[in-house]
């Protein structure tokens, strides 16, 4: 057990051992602030975009003649633009902490 832990603690600090990396705890925390500025919040918008647009269309289309199903359609598209403004919130804060 104690092999397996000294050579995964080996592989971790192996690139800053030989200066490949930057060790600091800033530029994890950059690291981290890049990676949800360019990749998981432009993701979740996408995903809210399209329940959004799924249930727009069960409002109007699918769901035109059963008021149950309009119902639902309804309430989850207003969940999904809640979710749109959440996540610009949520973006400017983390477009804030990147640029300071």
């Amino acid at each position: 057990m104690k092999q397996y832990l000294f050579a995964i603690t080996l592989c971790i600090f192996t690139p800053a051992l030989a200066l490949a990396a930057d060790p600091s705890l800033q530029k994890l925390f950059e690291n981290i602030l890049i990676l949800f500025n360019t990749a998981v919040i432009p993701f979740l918008f996408g995903v809210a975009f399209l329940l959004f647009t799924i249930n727009v269309i069960r409002y109007f289309v699918a769901g035109a003649g059963n008021k149950d199903d309009r119902e639902k359609a309804k309430s989850v598209a207003t969940y999904s633009v809640a979710a749109f403004v959440f996540l610009g919130i949520f973006w400017g804060i983390v477009n804030m902490l990147a640029e300071s």
